[in-house]
């Protein structure tokens, strides 16, 4: 299996986010622990991506956007 580093990955140490395809799911994990894999269907991972991107309303009223 061949995984992918995430672009916004920097070049030194094993600080990334790493995909891979198999078997019809996208497997996602943290280059520091490789062998904590969270594998997702693709529709599953846009609705992942999708909540991710959404602001977070707080109770005093202040918008938190997750990067």
């Amino acid at each position: 299996m061949q995984w992918q580093k995430s672009s916004f990955s920097g070049v030194e140490g094993p600080n990334c986010l790493e995909l891979a395809h198999h078997k019809g799911r996208i497997l996602l994990r943290e280059s520091e622990t490789p062998g904590d894999v969270l594998a997702l269907a693709p529709g599953r991972l846009r609705a992942l991506m999708h909540h991710c991107g959404r602001p977070i309303q707080r109770s005093d009223d202040e918008l938190v956007v997750p990067i």
